[in-house]
C-alpha cells in the first residue's frame, strides 16, 4: 500500500496532475491529523499561537492560571508595560524586583 505522498508522486509522473493535487491534499490532511494540529480561521500567527497553547496545556494543565497570576502581577505595577512573556528572564526580573522592593531589600 502506498501513502499519499506516494501516490501523488506516481500520479504526477503518469501525467495526472489533477489527481496528483488530490492526493497532496489528502497527504497534507493525513500530516495535520498527525500533529494533532489546531484548525482555525485566522491568521498562520493564530494557528501558530493555537498549537503552542494545546502543546502547552497538555504538558502543563495548569499553565493557564499561572498565566493569568503572572499577567495579573503586571497589572498591579505603576507604569505601563504593553506585553509581559511569562517566559522572558527580564519579565519575570521585573516581578520579581517589585517583590523585593516592596520588603524592604
Amino acid at each position: 500500500m502506498f501513502t499519499f505522498s506516494e501516490q501523488e508522486r506516481l500520479a504526477y509522473i503518469a501525467g495526472f496532475a489533477s489527481l496528483a493535487d488530490k492526493y497532496q491534499k489528502c497527504a497534507d490532511f493525513q500530516d495535520a491529523q498527525d500533529c494533532n494540529l489546531v484548525v482555525i480561521d485566522g491568521t498562520i500567527d493564530d494557528q501558530i499561537d493555537a498549537m503552542i497553547d494545546a502543546a502547552v496545556e497538555n504538558r502543563c494543565p495548569d499553565y493557564a492560571a499561572y498565566k493569568q497570576f503572572f499577567e495579573d502581577c503586571f497589572m498591579r505595577l505603576n507604569g505601563r508595560y504593553p506585553c509581559p512573556s511569562v517566559t522572558s528572564d527580564y519579565d519575570c526580573g521585573v516581578i520579581f524586583a517589585a517583590i523585593d522592593k516592596g520588603e524592604g531589600e
